[in-house]
């Protein structure tokens, strides 16, 4: 018997789907954190920079110099979701029989992580670029852009798994 099988929860040929309802729920949640302006953290990631003027002309500064907490709630958690590439590669590369994390639970743990992670960036990204630019013409534009880039991505990512899918 492989040591996948055993333990205090296992899903056998339902983990794919329970790791997808867990993906989607977490990304939902995350998404759901920001949800209102009034809220602590959306306060905080949309505050200016004080040093800022309100005549500055926003489009020689970059957005983590318009808003005063951007790198924190954005660039870095972005970066940090690179360490996700190795775990995920742990629960799926094998090790003699098994993969080298082969618990369901610790699985589930870190798809929830990558789907908390995944919403709350998106939200603050589609929540703060439209403020760091001046006029309604550069608002819409730069929320438009983030629609592009999203839908690129979730085109390429899926079109990538289909390649791979047919070379494997």
């Amino acid at each position: 018997q492989s040591s996948s099988n055993s333990g205090f929860l296992h899903f056998g040929s339902w983990l794919p789907d329970v790791l997808i309802t867990i993906f989607n729920l977490s990304d939902c949640l995350g998404r759901a954190i920001l949800y209102s302006e009034t809220w602590k953290l959306s306060k905080l990631i949309l505050e200016k920079n004080p040093e800022m003027l309100p005549s500055h002309d926003y489009a020689d500064a970059g957005g983590h110099i318009v808003l005063h907490n951007y790198n924190t709630f954005v660039w870095i958690p972005n970066f940090a979701r690179l360490l996700f590439y190795p775990l995920v590669a742990m629960c799926v590369i094998p090790t003699n029989a098994d993969p080298i994390i082969h618990s369901d639970i610790i699985k589930c743990l870190i798809v929830f992580s990558l789907g908390l992670s995944n919403g709350f960036i998106v939200s603050a990204n589609f929540s703060a670029t439209p403020t760091m630019v001046m006029g309604d013409k550069a608002r819409d534009a730069s929320s438009l852009l983030l629609l592009l880039a999203l839908f690129l991505g979730l085109t390429g990512g899926a079109y990538f798994g289909l390649v791979v899918n047919l070379l494997f």
